[in-house]
C-alpha cells in the first residue's frame, strides 16, 4: 500500500489482495450496468492501473455473458486478449474468471434454470467457455453466481427442478474442465431477486454434494481434500442477508469447501459516510470472520492466497478516489488481521466470551474496528475529507 503496509505485519498467514474488474467481455465495458447512464464508464483497460496503483496484486475477471471466444482454437477476442496482456505488463495476477450470466433478455426466464433446454445449454456452455479460457490462461478457479436464478423468476417452477438444473449444469462445466475448480457465490437478493442458491449454507451443502457426486476424496474428518466444487463467499451479502459471516467461513472451512473470500467494497466506505457504514454493515464481522481464518490457517485446515475486494471499479469518477478506496480496503485488512493474530486481543477475547460479557465484548470489537477505519480513512482520505 502507498504507506508501506503491504501483508499482515506479523507472521502466519499471509494473503494478497486483488480486485474485481467488471467486465473482460462484450464490449469492454460494464454490460452489468445497463441503464445506467448517470456514470462515467471506465474502460476495463484503463482500470487495471488503477488496480496496480491501489497496490493490488491481482484481479477477479469477470467477462460477461455476452462473451463469445473459439472453443475448437481456443482464441480469446482482441479486447479480452488486451486485458490480460495488460495484466501482465503491470505484474497484475487474473486470480479467477467470472462465467456468471446477467439478466439479459436471452435468460430472462433464467439460465441454469431455464424451462428452454436450449438455454440452459447457452448457459452451460457460456461457464464452459470461462472455463476453457481460465486453462488456457493458466487460471485455476472458475466464479460462478446465479443471478438470474430465482425465484423472481415463473412462480410455477419448482425450486426442485431448478436445483437439479443448476447441479447438472455444474457437473457438465466440471466434465468438460475437470482440473478447474468452480467456485459458487451464494448471493441473496442481488441484483435480480431471491436466488435459488440464497445463502452461504446452501452454496455449501450444494458444493459437499457436488463434490462427493464427482468422488473427491476426504480426510478423516470428513474435510475434501482436494475438492472441485468450493464456496467463494462475498461478506457483504451474508451481512445483507443476516447472516453471521464468521460462522459461514468456519463451517466451509470445517467441510473443505471454502475458497477465495470475496469482500465488497460497501464494507469499507468510511472515509465518506463512516457512520453510516459502521451501523449497516458492522465491520466488528469482518475482523471476527478474518480471525476464524486465521485460525483455520493456525490448524492446518485453510491456506487461501487471496482475499478479493470485489469493487466495480467503474462506479467511481475515474482516477484518485477508486484508488483511494482500494487502499482505504486493503489498510483495513491488514490492521485487522494483525489484530486477529495477537495473542493479547484474541485472549482478551476469549475471557470476556468465558465469562458471558457480551455487551463488553461487542465494545471492544466494535472500538478497536472503529479505531481500524478511522486510522485508514484518515491516511487515505476520500476527496480530502477525514473521519
Amino acid at each position: 500500500m502507498a504507506d508501506g503496509t503491504k501483508y499482515s505485519k506479523k507472521g502466519g498467514w499471509q494473503p494478497k489482495l486483488a480486485a474485481g474488474l467488471w467486465c473482460v467481455g462484450g464490449t469492454g465495458t460494464d454490460n452489468w450496468r445497463l441503464g445506467r447512464t448517470s456514470e462515467e464508464v471506465v474502460p476495463v483497460v484503463d482500470r487495471m492501473h488503477i488496480l496496480k496503483s491501489a497496490g493490488m496484486e491481482g484481479y477477479s475477471g469477470h467477462i460477461g455473458a455476452d462473451y463469445e471466444f473459439d472453443l475448437d482454437n481456443s482464441r480469446a477476442p482482441n479486447y479480452v486478449e488486451s486485458v490480460f496482456n495488460q495484466g501482465e505488463r503491470l505484474g497484475l495476477v487474473c486470480v479467477d474468471v467470472v462465467g456468471s450470466e446477467f439478466k439479459t433478455e436471452r435468460v430472462r426466464d433464467g439460465s441454469f434454470t431455464s424451462e428452454d433446454p436450449e438455454v440452459r445449454d447457452y448457459a452451460i456452455n457460456n461457464a464452459t467457455r470461462a472455463a476453457r479460457l481460465a486453462r488456457m490462461k493458466g487460471i485455476n478457479v472458475v466464479r460462478l453466481w446465479f443471478g438470474s436464478d430465482g425465484k423472481n423468476g415463473p412462480f410455477h417452477r419448482s425450486n426442485y427442478d431448478s436445483i437439479q438444473r443448476i447441479e447438472d449444469g455444474l457437473l457438465a462445466v466440471y466434465d468438460a474442465q475437470p482440473e478447474i475448480q468452480l467456485s459458487i457465490e451464494g448471493k441473496p437478493g442481488e441484483p435480480m431477486g431471491f436466488q435459488v442458491i440464497g445463502g452461504t449454507g446452501n452454496a455449501i451443502a450444494m458444493c459437499v454434494r457436488l463434490n462427493e457426486m464427482v468422488g473427491k476424496e476426504k480426510d478423516v474428518t470428513g474435510r475434501f481434500i482436494d475438492p472441485a466444487f468450493v464456496i467463494g463467499p462475498e461478506l457483504n451479502h451474508m451481512v445483507m442477508n443476516g447472516e453471521d459471516p464468521e460462522e459461514g467461513v468456519a463451517q466451509a472451512i470445517a467441510y473443505g469447501v471454502m475458497g477465495d473470500i470475496h469482500a465488497c467494497d460497501g464494507l469499507f466506505r468510511v472515509a465518506r459516510d463512516f457512520d453510516d457504514q459502521v451501523g449497516k454493515y458492522n465491520p466488528a464481522m469482518i475482523f471476527e470472520t478474518l480471525a476464524r481464518m486465521h485460525e483455520g490457517y493456525e490448524k492446518g485446515i485453510y491456506d487461501s492466497e487471496w482475499i478479493i475486494l470485489d469493487q466495480n471499479t467503474s462506479k467511481l469518477p475515474q482516477g484518485r478516489q477508486q484508488i483511494q478506496h482500494l487502499m482505504l480496503s486493503g489498510d483495513f485488512i491488514y490492521a485487522a488481521l494483525d489484530k486477529a493474530k495477537s495473542k493479547t486481543w484474541m485472549g482478551r477475547i476469549e475471557e470476556l466470551q468465558k465469562d458471558g460479557d457480551y455487551a463488553s465484548l461487542d465494545r471492544l470489537v466494535m472500538g478497536l474496528t472503529g479505531r481500524v477505519l478511522v486510522d485508514a480513512a484518515n491516511r487515505h482520505p476520500v476527496g480530502g475529507h477525514k473521519v
